[in-house]
């Protein structure tokens, strides 16, 4: 990046132990306060034992940054995150939310990361624990409608999209559901109608941004915008709220 060649330029010593971008901060400065402590895995190849803690107390205070000697056999490596959360939002402003809460926003948002999410929730009560992993570029399909859909993979390095498109048709949607419900002895007529909960996911930078603009009603995708490929060697630019691409339009043209 750019601080990384103006400090080589100048001839300083910079050698960085975890890369966060603003996308990765905004979605854990929702908290009170974020701690974020990481090491070098493998020390002896920067010469670097330090442990490093950055502490933010909320997006409109000052950034600290502290570091710890981190040695011996017992040393902390790697990068771990733990956010303070006291306050709600919307109506609930003045409760916490709940772990349910906290644990579905981060299953919803961190979905193709290139690293399994280590989660730590501890109370009074004790611990839990959980592991978020990546989710594949291709759409989930309960069983009964997979010999219904249509596959359509992407693979589009002029507008920097990848992975899948699905099609299932209504009629035949409506024949997979019926014979499910028949196999099962549910019914023999025609079934009601059965809602099939669309998996529709828009990714930048292994963050979900948002629905994947302009699709049919019978289609559902999973879609990830890369930049290797892009002649700015950039990603597409999100919205302010960071929840859409800002040239949706176009994004729905490619």
């Amino acid at each position: 990046n750019r601080t990384r060649t103006e400090l080589r330029k100048a001839e300083v010593d910079f050698a960085p132990v975890s890369e966060f971008g603003i996308g990765f901060l905004s979605c854990f400065l929702l908290g009170d306060r974020v701690e974020v402590e990481t090491a070098m895995r493998d020390p002896q190849r920067k010469q670097d034992t330090l442990r490093r803690k950055l502490i933010i107390d909320g997006p409109t205070r000052l950034i600290r940054l502290e570091e710890q000697e981190n040695a011996g056999p017992t040393r902390f490596k790697g990068t771990r995150i733990t956010i303070y959360v006291s306050r709600g939002a919307g109506k609930n402003k003045l409760t916490p939310p709940t772990w349910h809460q906290v644990h579905q926003y981060l299953v919803g948002v961190c979905q193709d990361l290139p690293y399994d999410l280590e989660l730590q929730h501890v109370t009074a009560d004790g611990e839990s624990r959980d592991t978020l992993e990546p989710l594949p570029l291709s759409v989930p399909l309960p069983p009964h409608l997979e010999k219904a859909a249509i596959r359509i993979p992407v693979d589009d390095e002029e507008s920097g999209l990848k992975g899948e498109i699905a099609l299932v048709s209504t009629m035949a949607r409506s024949e997979a559901e019926r014979t499910l419900f028949q196999e099962r002895g549910l019914l023999s007529g025609p079934p009601a109608a059965v809602s099939t909960e669309k998996s529709d996911a828009l990714l930048r930078g292994g963050f979900r941004i948002g629905d994947v603009p302009a699709l049919p009603y019978d289609a559902a995708a999973r879609l990830g915008l890369v930049w290797e490929s892009r002649a700015d060697k950039r990603y597409l630019m999100p919205s302010l709220s960071r929840d859409a691409i800002a040239d949706s339009p176009r994004v729905a043209d490619d």
